[in-house]
């Protein structure tokens, strides 16, 4: 794929290359009508291998369920015929994920604001929620578990929205790792936020995503990495153990209340742990309520215009994908027999 190609599936004209990960590659396309959208393709070296092609699968497959607006949507899965490459097709967001963020502030000698932090966590833990509560179209949990939570799987808009992306690898919270299927190579870069069952090859559940969160939270309260390791063996031994460092020791003017919720999440017990999202999404809006009485509207998009204060990046021409901020209210619905949930499941 390049960027001088101009259709794909028929339908989607190539705007730009955007980025480009160990296995995919993502453009920004348009529709007929206009619309941006974000289109992944697994990178031509990888096309034929069939575990890349079954996680790009799976992504689709995991993501058209989940209908929120906390998570990025899928909205088609194809084959582009000239690449003989799969694809799917995203929303598309004008921002920047949470890594860039974090590096962004590094780079600016700045504090991410306490605030700010609060906010995008809990859209973060809200969007996980749904997904670990989702019940099928017979009202049967689906039990999906992210497993791979991290900076780069996290999207901030400029305006302001927060969306968990990538669920290539989710899978039912019934599965285990097994220790002698672990690729420690091919993990290379999620160690920071696997959880302690995770590492030693335990069953996983939804703990390991809000395990995943509270790293994520420790992390954007310091800016350091909440574990420093030299190769991929020490990083599972130092997460096994689950030595967190307090947070106030690297940054003073986290509140003790603040620190205590983060650390609750980042029990190495996990029956010590919040018991799920939702609890712990709990405990940080009691928090942010009383010590943020007067909230800015909207202040991640503030945030987000202090730091690139450039702003949007839409390409001339185009119209935004509108965003859908509608609370779900039956989760039930959401799993309706469309033809793209028929296409994957089979129905």
């Amino acid at each position: 794929m390049t960027e001088n190609t101009q259709v794909i599936g028929e339908k989607y004209s190539i705007v730009k290359k955007i980025n480009q990960g160990g296995m995919a590659e993502v453009f920004q396309a348009k529709d007929p009508g206009g619309k941006i959208w974000a289109v992944k393709f697994i990178l031509p070296e990888y096309s034929t291998n069939q575990h890349f092609i079954k996680m790009l699968i799976e992504e689709a497959k995991n993501t058209a369920v989940l209908k929120h607006p906390n998570i990025l949507r899928i909205s088609s899965l194809g084959l582009d015929k000239a690449s003989s490459r799969y694809y799917v097709v995203m929303e598309y967001i004008d921002g920047k994920n949470l890594w860039e963020v974090i590096a962004r502030l590094i780079k600016q000698k700045k504090r991410f604001p306490q605030e700010t932090a609060l906010l995008i966590m809990q859209r973060i833990l809200s969007g996980l929620y749904f997904a670990h509560t989702l019940k099928t179209y017979y009202n049967e949990g689906v039990n999906l578990v992210h497993l791979d939570v991290n900076p780069p799987n996290i999207m901030v808009s400029f305006d302001g929205k927060v969306k968990v992306a990538d669920f290539g690898i989710a899978r039912a919270r019934s599965l285990s790792y097994k220790k002698s299927e672990q690729k420690l190579e091919g993990l290379r870069g999620k160690f920071s936020y696997m959880s302690p069952e995770q590492a030693a090859g335990d069953a996983v559940d939804h703990q390991t995503d809000l395990y995943a969160c509270g790293i994520m939270l420790w992390e954007m309260l310091t800016l350091t990495k909440c574990f420093q390791y030299k190769d991929p063996k020490e990083a599972i031994e130092l997460i096994k153990k689950g030595e967190i460092v307090p947070p106030r020791r690297l940054n003073p003017d986290i509140p003790p209340r603040l620190e205590h919720i983060v650390l609750k999440a980042l029990q190495r017990n996990k029956r010590k742990r919040y018991q799920n999202c939702q609890d712990f999404n709990y405990d940080l809006i009691r928090y942010h309520e009383t010590a943020y009485p007067h909230r800015v509207h909207n202040n991640i998009k503030q945030f987000m215009a202090t730091l690139w204060p450039d702003g949007s990046h839409l390409c001339a021409g185009v119209k935004p994908l509108p965003l859908d901020d509608e609370t779900i209210k039956d989760k039930r619905t959401l799993m309706e027999k469309t033809p793209l949930f028929r296409k994957l499941f089979g129905w």
